[in-house]
């Protein structure tokens, strides 16, 4: 997402954040992170003999760019140095002031803000690292992980869920909430975790999303309504998306965003949920109209490739290929040529 100075809005305070550029192929199918929405800081990563190495240019107050000299903003891309990672990655995520990977030997690492020990290293407060250290404790390996604001989850070679960090909201997943941070990954419970496997995991500002056999799980921040289970109360272990009146009880993917969420249904439909203040749950109404359960988009194409929530509008690519946005567009983010918001998809 562009970068862009955002809203005042209860219950949320951001700053500004990296967002990563992935030319990646190979990632492992059926793991999915999304780093949290917003800002001036971008990585990518170029194809090596064995993973892909990584480059990150713009915001490096805290040494998210990864090139052992934080402080000092890059406006040309910069290689990310190894650190004590091998050098190659299979994946990059990024979120708040922090950046995190998988790397060739599938262990995960963090760099850059640890305020609230969100590089998972069993450390937090004023060790910042500029270059990448790696995850520790958690599984013996690691298929892909996200980062939200000040913390991160991640899906384990065991196909288990962790998160690590800020937990105000109870979005480690653990049964904790409030002063009960942690630097080290513990495992997500409850919910989905009674057999244990998750499908699939997405990250944003304070909620984390998953999907197991097709049920969709919410946890953490709540105050919108995100989480889809019709109250707006945090929970600290997965809660089910409910179906709502019209929505589905089976899903292909689930994406939070910094106060609503979306997902697509097994049958390509698009539904979102939660805040609605600017229409980015793309149904026809705004302002006043947040919803705690799934309600269908009201229009664009008959189905959903993709859908991505981001803060205050969403987008997606429909099954006619073409790529839509709704909601806030006081910046242009809607991309259709004016700076007028949408209740409903409008093409891009």
């Amino acid at each position: 997402m562009l970068a862009r100075t955002p809203r005042t809005r209860p219950h949320l305070s951001f700053a500004v954040v990296p967002i990563l550029l992935l030319a990646l192929v190979g990632v492992p199918l059926g793991f999915t992170t999304q780093a949290a929405a917003a800002p001036p800081n971008a990585a990518t990563a170029s194809s090596g003999p064995a993973g892909y190495s990584a480059f990150a240019w713009g915001y490096n107050s805290n040494g998210q760019l990864g090139d052992a000299n934080g402080g000092i903003d890059d406006s040309v891309p910069v290689a990310v140095v190894a650190g004590s990672s091998p050098g190659a990655w299979l994946t990059l995520a990024a979120g708040g002031d922090t950046t995190c990977g998988v790397g060739t030997n599938n262990q995960a690492y963090c760099w850059g803000d640890n305020g609230q020990g969100q590089l998972g290293n069993g450390t937090k407060g004023t060790s910042d690292d500029s270059v990448p250290g790696p995850v520790l404790g958690g599984p013996s390996g690691w298929h892909d992980v996200g980062l939200g604001w000040d913390f991160g989850c991640g899906l384990g070679s065991d196909r288990r869920a962790y998160c690590w960090g800020s937990n105000g909201y109870g979005q480690l997943g653990n049964g904790t909430q409030g002063l009960t941070d942690d630097s080290l990954p513990v495992q997500v419970l409850g919910g989905a975790n009674v057999e244990g496997l998750w499908d699939s995991l997405n990250v944003d500002y304070g909620t984390v999303c998953g999907i197991r056999t097709g049920a969709a799980f919410c946890w953490g921040a709540n105050f919108a309504g995100q989480l889809g289970n019709g109250t707006k109360t945090d929970d600290s272990v997965p809660v089910t998306v409910l179906p709502g009146a019209s929505g589905p009880l089976t899903w292909r993917a689930v994406d939070p965003g910094s106060s609503h969420t979306c997902g697509i249904a097994v049958d390509g439909r698009g539904y979102c949920w939660g805040d609605n203040s600017n229409g980015q749950l793309g149904n026809g109404t705004n302002r006043t109209s947040d919803d705690s359960l799934p309600v269908p988009i009201a229009s664009g194409p008959a189905g959903w490739n993709t859908i991505s929530a981001g803060e205050y509008y969403s987008c997606g690519v429909g099954s006619d290929d073409t790529v839509y946005c709704w909601g806030a567009n006081d910046y242009g983010e809607l991309g259709n040529g004016t700076i007028n918001e949408s209740d409903v998809p409008v093409p891009v």
